[in-house]
């Protein structure tokens, strides 16, 4: 995965220099992209395996991740042919991430760039939801996951936090309101539709979960330094040759 940090091909435009040909900057932590910076993402970018950094949040310009969210939305949802041809296209997937810049869960989406999608989470039940009087999905509040194959620069798990997620109830069979929870999952994008489409990563839970009796709730202070860590690694002239050990 490569990262264009757009926010400072912005920095430099606001000392008048022009990057490439680029000479309309708006502000450098501005989500709003106007059109002469788009057309220039899009230059850079275009079905890539790249992923810009934009104000408060990122476009995922990798043709893996729309591929996973066209194959997630025929999968889950038996789509027929006619629905199948009004799921976003390429250009669609990119034009609805640019209308919902800083809207997506980092935490989780960095994860998926960095580390791959494979996650094991901790949480605490929150609720069920109910159809017909059975349990279809449970929201898991306060979770913290990580990629356990996945070490930073001081050989610290890769962690992110989510305030709350719905998943499927099946996976929590026997387990009540209150109880924390372990269990095994993969990150995949995924097309928001309840207010406005939106391009957001979930997860999916993959084995049953297991009742535990306590576990670790990262403060910010841990999770903006395991995301700093990870940039090192990013930037490390070293990065091609590195299997954990630390080589700078």
């Amino acid at each position: 995965m490569e990262y264009l940090d757009f926010n400072v091909v912005r920095m430099l435009g606001s000392y008048g220099l022009t990057v490439d040909g680029l000479v309309d900057f708006s502000d450098s932590m501005d989500d709003a992209v106007t059109d002469s910076e788009w057309e220039w993402l899009k230059k850079k970018c275009y079905r890539k395996n790249m992923v810009a950094l934009i104000g408060s949040g990122f476009i995922d310009f990798t043709k893996a991740s729309f591929l996973t969210l066209i194959r997630g939305c025929v999968d889950k949802y038996s789509y027929t042919n006619d629905m199948i041809s009004r799921l976003p296209n390429y250009d669609a997937f990119l034009d609805i991430q640019r209308e919902n810049i800083g809207k997506a869960r980092a935490d989780v989406a960095r994860i998926y760039f960095d580390a791959g999608n494979y996650v094991v989470c901790y949480g605490k039940i929150q609720k069920f939801s109910h159809i017909r009087e059975k349990r279809d999905k449970v929201c898991i509040e306060k979770v913290t996951i990580y990629n356990p194959h996945s070490l930073d620069v001081d050989w610290n798990l890769f962690t992110g936090t989510l305030d709350h997620i719905w998943v499927e109830s099946c996976y929590f069979e026997g387990m009540d309101i209150g109880d924390n929870v372990k269990f095994e999952a993969t990150i995949s994008p995924y097309l928001k539709t309840g207010n406005g489409k939106q391009i957001d990563y979930g997860l999916e839970v993959s084995d049953d979960a297991e009742q535990i009796d306590d576990y670790y709730w990262p403060t910010k202070e841990d999770v903006r330094n395991s995301i700093a860590n990870r940039n090192k690694c990013a930037s490390c002239l070293y990065n091609d040759y590195c299997y954990g050990h630390c080589l700078a």
